[in-house]
């Protein structure tokens, strides 16, 4: 493996085999193996989990960052996904979320961390659609559904 380099700014945050590392001023680092990490703008906060593909991703992210409840990080992600396909009404979202789960189940989180992020642009396109159907239309997700978790 070539060397990886990564410059961080003051007090910018990384994430490196389960570890926080902050900098306090500006860092360069070089990488010389392989390592699981994430940068700073990759991680979101719990307030931010404002949509359901959000809220997989911050499952997903538990599960890179927290290797000591990976299991239990696991378990949760794959039922959400269950419940998160069983409630959409949108062929090519849910496929690309059976996609993250084969992902996820070969232990590669990053990827399916990755592979949600893709999937922004077309959820907020359907919620943008939910938004502007009229009252009649069904809803793209059905949220008490999502809220109980299923």
């Amino acid at each position: 493996m070539k060397p990886m380099r990564l410059t961080f700014k003051a007090g910018e945050r990384f994430y490196i085999n389960g570890a926080v590392v902050r900098f306090p001023k500006k860092t360069t680092i070089e990488l010389l193996n392989e390592a699981e990490f994430l940068l700073e703008n990759h991680i979101i906060q719990a307030e931010e989990t404002t949509t359901p593909l959000r809220q997989l991703y911050f499952i997903a992210q538990m599960m890179f960052t927290s290797p000591t409840n990976l299991e239990e990080a696991r378990q949760t992600f794959l039922k959400f996904a269950r419940g998160l396909t069983s409630t959409v009404d949108h062929y090519l979202l849910c496929a690309g979320i059976q996609e993250i789960v084969d992902v996820v189940n070969t232990g590669n989180y990053y990827e399916a961390m990755k592979r949600i992020r893709d999937l922004y642009p077309l959820e907020e396109s359907l919620l943008h659609d939910v938004v502007d159907l009229n009252e009649e239309a069904a809803p793209l997700y059905d949220k008490a559904a999502l809220a109980a978790g299923m």
